[in-house]
């Protein structure tokens, strides 16, 4: 498989021991420990719907959907040759590598990330190696995503050859720009519309306007 012909996937990690679990086990993981070891489901997206909706009850069926998807993707869709990106809060810097297994379940590595596949990071490069367009579509709001539009930056600058990117000419950077800020945005308000509500958002905002000086 070469790098043209192999998908090239974004990934998301949280906490510490998360971002550790990534960077010195040469390994990916995604959470949804509940749903048990994903190769007892039959690979159809609507068996894994079926296989996550009992263990999340109280979740919207969007949740079910997404969650879903992702895992799907990731045991099925996700090969071995495969780029993977993913940006570490640790030292702030950006990890390229290629899938080198097939999925597992091993709670034993990973309580909160037990789906895992195992990889070879092969760079690990400064913010400032891409792109601001780049950097937009590897913050997607989803835990494991394909990277359709910038993501053969990151292997050009894996690889040490200057991207023909230019910035101030692209106009996909600012709908990239304009998509990553319109769904942080959805995010904000939606969980301030279910979490805050009545007096705990006249609290919120009082705070609000306190840190920003008034």
């Amino acid at each position: 498989m070469t790098a043209t012909e192999a998908a090239i996937w974004g990934i998301h990690v949280t906490g510490v021991q998360g971002d550790a679990m990534f960077r010195e086990k040469q390994t990916i993981g995604i959470s949804w420990r509940a749903v048990g070891d994903l190769r007892n489901i039959q690979a159809d997206r609507e068996a894994y719907k079926a296989a996550v909706r009992p263990h999340f009850p109280n979740k919207p069926n969007g949740y079910v959907i997404n969650a879903a998807s992702q895992l799907f993707r990731f045991v099925t869709e996700m090969k071995k040759g495969d780029w993977v990106v993913y940006r570490s809060s640790f030292d702030r810097r950006i990890y390229v590598g290629r899938i080198s297994g097939d999925y597992r379940f091993d709670p034993a590595t990973s309580e909160q990330y037990p789906n895992i596949r195992a990889v070879e990071w092969q760079k690990d490069l400064p913010l400032t190696a891409v792109s601001q367009g780049a950097l937009h579509e590897l913050g997607s709001a989803l835990t494991l995503f394909q990277l359709k539009n910038y993501g053969d930056e990151f292997i050009e600058a894996k690889e040490g050859r200057a991207s023909a990117f230019d910035e101030e000419d692209d106009e996909s950077a600012s709908e990239v720009t304009a998509e990553a800020r319109q769904t942080t945005e959805d995010f904000v308000l939606r969980n301030l519309a279910k979490h805050l509500k009545g007096y705990p958002l006249q609290g919120f905002v009082a705070n609000l306007l306190s840190a920003m000086g008034y």
